[in-house]
């Protein structure tokens, strides 16, 4: 009876140890073979410091004196041919919305009218009363 029960006793060590080393193993070599690598990885989020056309109008539109709108209008313009962005100003004089050329140029109100395109894709479009008629030289030249 002795010796049955020492061949019992060593097939339950033996497979306890086989349990414990099949739990141990590392399954990292079966897993990674079943990674898909076929689908895009995880859209990063836009950082929010970073400058948009939206943003930058924004900046013309709340300026508070004609310096503050003559730097947003810089950081707007530096943002569009930095991203070779184009854009077509149209200036109108406020009350009689009459052409206006040379808005540079012009000594009452005008009201400016900007539309930003990406290519031929309108991408942003906003209009605003400037402070100092001076101030639209800064977008590189008058269109």
């Amino acid at each position: 009876m002795i010796q049955t029960k020492r061949p019992v006793q060593i097939a339950g060590a033996v497979l306890m140890v086989l349990c414990v080393m099949l739990g141990c193993a590392d399954r990292r070599d079966r897993t990674r073979a079943t990674e898909d690598f076929s689908r895009d990885p995880e859209p990063q989020p836009l950082r929010t410091d970073e400058p948009t056309v939206d943003r930058l109008a924004s900046a013309v539109l709340t300026a508070r004196d004609t310096t503050e709108e003559a730097d947003a209008l810089k950081r707007l313009w530096k943002h569009m041919s930095d991203e070779q962005l184009t854009y077509e100003l149209k200036t109108y004089v406020v009350g009689t919305n009459r052409v206006v050329d040379s808005p540079a140029d012009h000594q009452g109100r005008l009201r400016a009218q900007m539309q930003v395109f990406r290519g031929k894709e309108k991408i942003y479009q906003f209009s605003f009363i400037p402070q100092d008629n001076s101030n639209l030289s800064l977008l590189g030249g008058e269109s």
